[in-house]
């Protein structure tokens, strides 16, 4: 134990421990997002990220038990430690996720850092309240260090989402996390210098490390768009981070040798492709075999249709097919993501693939989620379509749901027809069917259908309405790049590897969707 300890080493204490905190829960979710937008299925990686750090955690407190002397020379060793990991782990998980590109050397190196920086976050709680048993006695010690613990994950949860990660991206965040750790081991060191023995050394140490802190910060961007740019084939000509997700847009590169031998298409130079979480959105090649399939069977099959909302779409693709249709009045777009929209609305490369749609004057744009949008909505459409992202992580799975799909009903016109994008029946034949098994179960007399498309494969749609749909065949009366009058029929029939099989409905209690999918074959796609 140690022996004289200042009354007011409390009031540095406490608020340190609110600090290292706080950076350890940064650390902790900057290694579960990129681990969800490297390995996919954010849910699965938060969990198992989050487990593993709370028993490492546990496994640095009972380390703490051998360690009798020399408390806060430890503590302070320990905020160095910290500060280094602070600037590797972003960086060694971005090298190893993009670059090397091997899934289960990133997942060693995943949880390698998990439970080093779970350990050390671990002995801190334990030393801190043995150092301070002699203020207070250990009842309001180990409260003090318990409740500034407690406060600085809330803080550290709060300002990741909403100020660091937008603002500064997973580089600068990791450097900024470093950068506290730091910070608390000088004030440590200055206050508690005749405690820690060799104070110059390791006043050197925090000096190069703060400056090999400061300048990843300064660097963060170029070194993330070159792990970045290791992750797709095609030139990045824009990326960005939002409140929910990562945003890339590409464009394909010329490759002149494949052009001449004819193994190219020429407009292959012109190829854009949008990344949302590293998940492809569309290909400017083939966009419009996806969305025509999307908007204009279930258009056609509406007389006069007026009114039509779009539950995502925020790229415009969907509303360009849909202002096709001269009769259209009002067109209502609900996306959860203003950096899409505004991306789609605001950049050239982006205004050719959908036809400016997002500044027709008949567009009412709404960003918000959907699910509480037609929690909410009063109004009637003669077409909704669902052209959200698949079903890949829980959160998106409602969307899909038997409960969704009844909203989805009070908002439909009379003649109403709802549509809805629904992954692939190939790569993924039961999660494909599931939707349809769940609209059934909402009530709905149910079409389903799938198209070609190259940059996707086989992809699904269902087609739904309260009533049952007619024999009469979908006659089209707008121009089109892929769909014909004679090929449509042929996209209602299914093949037997990828024909109708049993399965469950989605529910908001079962999700049993989300097990679909993520069970399904998508090794192959």
């Amino acid at each position: 134990m140690e022996n004289s300890i200042p009354k007011r080493a409390s009031f540095f204490l406490v608020p340190a421990m609110a600090l290292v905190a706080a950076s350890g829960m940064i650390y902790e979710l900057l290694i579960a997002t990129i681990s969800g937008y490297i390995l996919g299925d954010n849910v699965t990686h938060f969990s198992i990220i989050v487990g593993v750090f709370l028993c490492a955690m546990g496994i640095g407190a009972l380390l703490s038990r051998h360690i009798h002397k020399n408390l806060m020379r430890f503590f302070f060793r320990v905020e160095i430690l910290l500060a280094i990991v602070g600037l590797l782990s972003s960086t060694v998980l971005l090298y190893v996720g993009f670059v090397i590109g091997v899934e289960y050397i990133y997942v060693i190196c995943m949880l390698s850092f998990t439970c080093l920086i779970g350990c050390l976050v671990g002995l801190e709680i334990p030393i801190l309240s043995r150092y301070l048993e002699d203020f207070g006695g250990s009842r309001i010690s180990i409260s003090n260090i318990l409740a500034a613990d407690y406060i600085g994950s809330l803080i550290g949860s709060v300002c990741y989402p909403f100020l660091l990660l937008p603002f500064l991206g997973l580089v600068s965040t990791s450097a900024v996390a470093g950068l506290i750790n730091i910070i608390v081991a000088v004030c440590c060191g200055y206050y508690f210098r005749k405690e820690i023995k060799s104070i110059k050394l390791y006043s050197f140490f925090c000096i190069v490390i703060t400056g090999l802190l400061i300048t990843l910060f300064f660097i963060s961007g170029k070194l993330f768009n070159y792990f970045e740019y290791n992750a797709y084939r095609d030139k990045i000509v824009h990326s960005e981070q939002s409140k929910y997700q990562r945003i890339v847009m590409t464009k394909g590169k010329l490759n002149k040798k494949g052009l001449k031998a004819g193994y190219l298409p020429r407009r292959w130079k012109e190829d854009f492709r949008l990344f949302l979480e590293g998940h492809l959105q569309f290909s400017s090649i083939d966009e419009y075999r996806y969305h025509e399939a999307l908007v204009i069977p279930a258009l056609s099959m509406i007389e006069n249709p007026e009114t039509v909302l779009i539950l995502g779409g925020g790229d415009g693709l969907a509303a360009k097919q849909v202002f096709k249709f001269k009769s259209i009045k009002k067109l209502t777009l609900v996306d959860l993501d203003k950096k899409v929209v505004d991306l789609a609305k605001n950049k050239k490369d982006f205004i050719k693939i959908n036809g400016n749609s997002l500044s027709d004057k008949r567009i009412n744009i709404i960003i918000g989620d959907a699910f509480s949008f037609i929690r909410k909505n009063k109004e009637k459409y003669d077409l909704i379509i669902s052209d959200l992202p698949d079903p890949h992580t829980p959160a998106l799975s409602r969307f899909y749901s038997v409960e969704f799909y009844l909203r989805i009903q009070k908002s439909l016109s009379k003649k109403g027809i709802f549509v809805s994008q629904s992954t692939s029946p190939y790569f993924a034949r039961r999660a494909y069917w599931a939707i349809g098994k769940s609209l059934e179960t909402a009530g709905y007399s149910v079409l389903s259908y799938h198209a070609n498309v190259m940059a996707f494969g086989d992809w699904g749609f269902h087609m739904a309405k309260r009533t049952p749909f007619g024999g009469k065949p979908i006659k089209l009366s707008v121009d089109t790049k892929y769909l014909t009058d004679q090929q449509i029929p042929s996209m209602f029939i299914f093949g037997k590897d990828v024909e109708k099989v049993a399965v469950e409905s989605n529910t908001l209690d079962n999700m049993k969707l989300f097990t679909y999918y993520n069970a399904d074959d998508w090794d192959e796609y």
